[in-house]
């Protein structure tokens, strides 16, 4: 025999104690309070975790200084700059990249010259005094208006391999007279082809570089294949 649902056994249910209405609130509750929370903090374990890299290699000389592709960027410390003594605003800059990074064809290395004209210059903050940014504004214009030449000791740099193996690369930045003025980016530069595959790890010896006639102050680079993490910026 089959009952029919009544209007009696409805109010019933309406009247269940309040404990079973209260702990269904409260189930509810925490279920909306669980999604709540995994959605607010899944953007900050992004952040705290990190991006990857990805494979890149990394160069280690003795001297020269560290940076991004992109200075403007966070990420893979890929770049090495060397810079000379009396003109530290120019920067020779060099790194190498693996198959598939940055459109790379294979293992590639890429050099390039970027006039940073306030490299070592003291920063003057986001609200300096207006004697202060007058200055910095004048040594800036000042070296903005030279003209810079970069020339090398030889168009060919020396890639050396783990077992002693060494090969010629011609980079088309050492083939003559260059002037940095004419590049069309500032920081990213074309490849040359070390080879078509993977290299985890070599060195390169650059020829002497100069720029005005000083000499860039220059050590071998020893590239080897790493990864690593760092925070992401929105706007890079």
């Amino acid at each position: 025999m089959r009952f029919k649902p009544t209007a009696a056994r409805g109010l019933r249910a309406l009247a269940a104690p309040s404990s079973l209405r209260s702990s269904a609130a409260a189930q509810v509750q925490r279920y909306t309070l669980h999604r709540c929370l995994r959605l607010r903090f899944i953007p900050i374990l992004f952040l705290v975790a990190g991006c990857s890299t990805g494979s890149f290699l990394r160069p280690s000389a003795e001297v020269g200084t560290y940076s991004t592709v992109n200075p403007a960027c966070p990420g893979a410390p890929e770049v090495i700059n060397f810079i000379p003594v009396m003109q530290q605003w120019v920067l020779l800059r060099v790194y190498a990249t693996p198959p598939g990074r940055i459109g790379s064809k294979g293992t590639e290395l890429r050099i390039h010259i970027t006039l940073r004209y306030w490299n070592d210059l003291e920063p003057i903050g986001l609200f300096p005094r207006t004697e202060k940014r007058k200055k910095w504004e004048k040594v800036i214009e000042e070296r903005s208006k030279r003209e810079y030449n970069i020339v090398a000791s030889s168009p060919y740099v020396s890639v050396v391999l783990p077992n002693g193996e060494e090969k010629k690369i011609k980079i088309p930045l050492f083939t003559g007279p260059h002037n940095p003025k004419e590049d069309r980016t500032s920081w990213w530069a074309n490849g040359v082809q070390v080879s078509p595959d993977t290299l985890r790890e070599f060195t390169v010896v650059l020829p002497d570089v100069f720029v005005n006639n000083e000499k860039f102050i220059i050590a071998p680079i020893k590239f080897k294949l790493d990864k690593e993490r760092y925070a992401p910026v929105l706007n890079c």
